[in-house]
């Protein structure tokens, strides 16, 4: 229910069971971020196979996330304040100017 504000977190533990939301989240519009060792490469486990999805849009070390979660939020509100396309209307104004 919170369309592009929609943020998956995917940190250690074993298995898969994180990736299975990663779709829902991706469908409307959301981020997603998955934990990276200090060499920038997934962690074994959930984070490893959420990057398999090719859904995830940062791979980043835990202490890197804070800064990624703020820069995404200013640019979200960034968008809200512009003026986009499929919001417009057009709107016909008749003129008459005498000769």
């Amino acid at each position: 229910d919170q369309g592009d504000r929609a943020i998956g977190i995917i940190l250690s533990g074993a298995g898969s069971d994180g990736s299975h939301s990663l779709a829902a989240v991706k469908q409307h519009g959301g981020l997603i971020l998955a934990q990276a060792e200090d060499d920038g490469h997934a962690l074994a486990g959930m984070p490893h196979s959420a990057v398999a999805t090719g859904l995830v849009d940062h791979l980043l070390p835990v202490g890197a996330m804070p800064a990624k979660l703020l820069q995404h939020q200013e640019s979200l509100r960034a968008a809200s304040l512009s003026v986009r396309p499929e919001t417009l209307r057009v709107i016909r104004i008749g003129c008459w100017f005498p000769e």
